[in-house]
């Protein structure tokens, strides 16, 4: 999968969607707890499918 923003919009029934990152990517299971809290960072985790583009690794996305 690829980090994108959706963000709906005015009208109601519009959506905006925008690539953050092109990397594939895994996103971890986020405590429902946190879930409609503010925050500044997201971290992902690079599949194995980019492996040949430099391996696994951990992402850190500023939100700002």
């Amino acid at each position: 999968m690829r980090l994108r923003r959706h963000a709906q919009g005015r009208p109601a029934g519009t959506v905006a969607r925008e690539t953050l990152d092109d990397r594939a990517q895994e996103f971890p299971r986020v405590d429902e707890r946190l879930t409609s809290l503010p925050h500044r960072y997201s971290c992902t985790v690079t599949s194995s499918a980019t492996a040949e583009l430099g391996g696994e690794g951990l992402l850190k996305h500023d939100r700002y």
